[in-house]
């Protein structure tokens, strides 16, 4: 009975956070701030692989969390400026509805970020390889040894590899988010 009633509140919620501008508007929003950030070094810039590395481990990258929490971190102020709040709870449980709340927050995080990364990979890929072994000590060498996802890069899966660091990424986000929230 409370799985159902749980399961009620978290399609409601999912369908409210992805049916609406604001996610597409996130995911905009995330793939600009790291095409800025792109911009700020074009000229280190000799695949996608090290624009990518060049571009999360910079400043501006930090601003991408702030869309990441645009898509539904307002949620619990929305619900108590609107008395929806009152209207769940009664129906439901306050522990259902905060547990499905900060589930959709973490997935919507999740999402924008993996798809804010892979929209700039693809993009960077229209413009460069995706890696260029003729440098010497790449960023590919070294995440080879000892990176995270190395067997992926390994067999080639770059598009697996940029989505699965944009999740990465967007689980930190969605913390994040949930503590903004």
């Amino acid at each position: 009975m409370k799985i159902k009633r749980l399961w009620k509140y978290i399609l409601a919620d999912m369908d409210r956070a992805f049916i609406s501008w604001k996610f597409p508007f996130a995911i905009a929003g995330v793939f600009m701030i790291l095409e800025f950030a792109a911009f700020e070094s074009r000229q280190w810039h000799f695949s996608v692989l090290n624009t990518f590395h060049l571009v999360i481990y910079s400043m501006p990258f930090l601003l991408s969390l702030i869309f990441t929490t645009l898509v539904y971190g307002q949620c619990f102020c929305e619900d108590m400026e609107h008395q929806y709040i009152r209207m769940l709870v009664m129906r439901g449980n306050l522990r259902l509805y905060t547990i499905a709340k900060v589930i959709t927050l973490m997935v919507s995080s999740v999402a924008v970020m993996a798809l804010g990364v892979l929209l700039f990979a693809g993009v960077l890929r229209l413009q460069y390889p995706w890696i260029d072994i003729e440098i010497g000590g790449s960023d590919y060498e070294i995440l080879l040894q000892d990176g995270s996802f190395r067997e992926i890069l390994r067999h080639g899966n770059f598009s697996l590899y940029f989505l699965l660091c944009g999740i990465q990424y967007g689980i930190f986000a969605g913390v994040m988010s949930i503590v903004a929230a």
